[in-house]
């Protein structure tokens, strides 16, 4: 008896071990990419009894050290993090429809998300009819057109609300065309043509404009902020908002809705706004839908793989200085033109890129080149003594400034 349970007992004790020394040679014959050494049965846990915050800077020291992909095993689950642009094009542009699922995680779980939203589902028939609603009758062209009396009203709400604006003129408010009709007509013929339920509508009315406006305020908070602390830059926009559209605000809002009549100056400012302080640091995850090959590295089937986007656009090897805020690489510069889509190459991905991109991409640029040119085309952008700019940064539910932009405005006419 006592024999019995001796043995029982050192056979619990190495259980753990020889699944330790299994997924050790599993890894080896495998090729899946280097990591830290993962805890049996608990994965890198250990490593992860940080707060969010602290979740970003060790991953970076994980790249140091181990090379710009890195495995970590969180529990029973595959983790992978990708901080090179040449291996993020591979695997969300090469890789194409094996790598456009989503994971289910334990916060959409807890908080009761909805996997049958646009941002959360897997890639298939479904996504692509939420998809194909919402690009063909709320992002077209002429439907983002219809939306000018919007964006007027609420520039003028922007101004009005900032230190010494001066006065605007009303506008008359009308709406043609409403996001929650279409997905009232949507069916869904791999279900016998039945239309959404009511709280799959509610949910996708709910994603569509919380999917746009943390990530929009927040891309034009850094982006003002770094006009701020750099006057020459905020000069020479000015000078382009001015002879381009004089101080007449519709004139600069169909300037920025007219692809053929951009101001260069102004996107390259936003554009650089948007590769150094990408309001999100890292895409919503993707998950592997069968095994590939991602730079001589195995990624397993159901693996969730995760895009470092802040350190892609901030990578030395790619951008001269790239923590300093220069417009000028992005205008005339080896930058200009960049493909911020991804689709040739990647080198700034602020939006994602592949299938699973951004949808809401060029609504968000013209939202950000209206508002960055409305407020610099009525005010001066100061910074006051004693209350200096800071780039620190804060996780909130995207990448805020951890100390908010506190200027100094000074009208630029009565």
């Amino acid at each position: 008896m006592n024999n019995l349970a001796i043995l029982a007992v050192a056979g619990v004790l190495l259980l753990p071990l020889l699944v330790f020394l299994r997924d050790v040679t599993s890894r080896r014959r495998r090729r899946l990419p280097p990591g830290p050494p993962a805890v049996p049965l608990f994965g890198n846990l250990l490593w992860l009894r940080h707060s969010a915050a602290d979740v970003e800077p060790l991953l970076l020291k994980l790249f140091d050290k181990y090379g710009p992909i890195v495995t970590l095993r969180i529990g029973w689950r595959l983790s992978i993090f990708v901080a090179d642009r040449h291996l993020a094009h591979a695997a969300l542009v090469g890789a194409g429809a094996k790598l456009a699922d989503r994971p289910r995680t334990a916060t959409s779980m807890l908080l009761g998300v909805s996997e049958n939203i646009i941002t959360r589902s897997n890639y298939g028939a479904m996504w692509r009819l939420l998809l194909r609603n919402l690009v063909s009758h709320t992002l077209q062209p002429s439907r983002v057109d219809q939306f000018a009396p919007a964006r007027v009203w609420v520039r003028r709400v922007l101004m009005g609300k900032l230190p010494r604006a001066s006065r605007r003129r009303g506008r008359r408010r009308t709406f043609q065309h409403s996001y929650v009709d279409t997905l009232l007509d949507v069916k869904i013929p791999e279900e016998g043509n039945r239309s959404l339920t009511d709280g799959k509508i509610v949910t996708l009315c709910s994603e569509f404009p919380n999917a746009g406006t943390d990530t929009t305020s927040t891309g034009l908070q850094w982006i003002m902020a770094e006009l701020v602390k750099n006057p020459a830059v905020q000069e020479k926009l000015y000078a382009e908002i001015k002879a381009t559209c004089g101080g007449d605000g519709e004139l600069l809002e169909r300037s920025v809705r007219d692809k053929d009549n951009k101001m260069p100056y102004l996107n390259a400012v936003v554009m650089e706004g948007l590769r150094k302080h990408p309001p999100s640091h890292t895409l919503l995850p993707h998950k592997a839908a069968e095994d590939m090959d991602v730079g001589g590295f195995l990624i397993p089937k159901g693996a969730t793989v995760n895009f470092m986007v802040a350190e892609i656009g901030r990578d030395e090897r790619e951008w001269e200085k790239p923590m300093e805020f220069i417009t000028e690489r992005l205008a005339g510069g080896d930058g200009e033109g960049v493909d911020v889509t991804g689709s040739r190459e990647i080198r700034m991905m602020p939006f994602g890129a592949g299938r699973r991109i951004c949808a809401g991409l060029n609504v968000g640029v013209m939202h950000l080149e209206y508002f960055v040119g409305s407020m610099v085309m009525e005010f001066e952008w100061k910074e006051v003594a004693g209350d200096e700019v800071e780039f620190a940064e804060k996780l909130e539910f995207t990448t805020a400034m951890a100390k908010p932009l506190r200027p100094r405005l000074v009208p630029r006419r009565s």
